[in-house]
């Protein structure tokens, strides 16, 4: 791979990877890999257990339909509430899609590659557990457009055996949500109490000589237990488009807390965050667009008088060269 310091400056961070994808958006072939998602939208899919409870999977395009994520919500067999989360994107770096699930049950932390060509589909993934690791894998049969199972296999050491298997089917109607079980509502983890000063919280910054604004939104997810962070580039008329898709989460494998940011130009930027003494956060990241590949570290703090600053350096030969130095204004949502 090239560098990606002969590519105009690339300004990755969970704010400044979106303005960089505003700035300087190029068609990427990813898109075209992740076409046969597109028979997942419109609509919702829905699984209902025999105890009468129902899960209900949505689905929504990442920046420039180069990543696809399906949240799933409602109750589990037994009544518990349930939310989690899979987002599958095409790895320029890896030339392949790749698949990150987040669950509630024993912090689970599915990834691993992923096929599909809108009629069936195959993933094998590492889930890490609390317990630890274990090798499975997923597979989708669809029966017609509106249908379809969804099985969850393991690797026993004698082949992959299947230990659910469930039926889904589309409805073009958003259902009512009747979630079981919910008296005190959760708040989140110790892994991501650095982010919350930023959680619910609207960041604005101007580009294009402030022709444009960024608008970002942190908002944390209850019982999956990540922060997403979205951002839109906004006009002066008004006009709105997704540029960047995020994700921080604490990876249960490692005992780090990782992330994950999609752009709209389909770069996949990678890698972990780290709480500094002063109690700002550091995301150390690998970026992938095209062909190219280059290192940033970002550092993001709440000042005194609530503007969020946020600092991107490139790493050249183990030096840091300061390429962005940014104030963020909060919008209370």
């Amino acid at each position: 791979m090239r560098s990606i310091h002969t590519l105009p400056t690339l300004l990755l961070s969970v704010l400044s990877l979106s303005c960089h994808a505003a700035e300087t958006r190029e068609p990427d072939s990813g898109a075209d890999h992740m076409a046969s998602f597109a028979c997942m939208l419109p609509g919702e899919w829905q699984v209902t257990f025999q105890s009468g409870t129902s899960m209900y999977h949505t689905w929504s395009w990442g920046p420039g339909e180069h990543s696809i994520t399906r949240v799933t919500d409602g109750s589990g067999a037994g009544g518990e509430p349930w939310r989690s989360l899979h987002v599958y994107y095409w790895h320029p770096g890896l030339e392949e899609i790749r698949s990150l699930g987040l669950s509630p049950y024993a912090r689970g932390v599915g990834e691993g590659p992923m096929t599909f060509d809108g009629t069936s589909g195959h993933a094998e993934l590492t889930l890490h557990q609390t317990p630890g690791p274990r090798t499975m894998a997923t597979r989708w049969t669809f029966d017609g457009p509106d249908a379809y199972v969804d099985e969850l296999l393991e690797d026993t050491g004698s082949g992959y055996e299947t230990l659910v298997a469930l039926k889904l089917e589309r409805s073009n109607t958003i259902a009512e949500r009747v979630v079981h079980g919910i008296e005190h509502a959760p708040e989140p983890t110790m892994f991501l109490q650095a982010l919350t000063p930023m959680i619910d919280e609207v960041w604005t910054t101007s580009i294009d000589s402030r022709s444009s604004t960024i608008e970002t939104t942190v908002e944390w997810i209850p019982h999956a237990d990540y922060v997403h962070v979205q951002s839109h580039a906004v006009t002066m008329q008004g006009d709105r488009s997704l540029v960047l898709d995020a994700y921080a989460y604490h990876h249960t494998g490692t005992g780090r807390l990782r992330g994950l940011a999609l752009t709209a130009d389909g770069g996949v930027h990678e890698g972990t965050w780290t709480v500094l003494e002063d109690g700002r956060v550091e995301f150390d990241a690998t970026s992938y667009l095209g062909d190219a590949v280059a290192s940033r570290t970002i550092q993001l703090g709440v000042n005194e008088d609530g503007v969020l600053r946020q600092q991107v350096w490139s790493i050249e030969d183990a030096q840091r060269i300061l390429e962005r130095d940014s104030r963020h204004t909060p919008r209370r949502r």
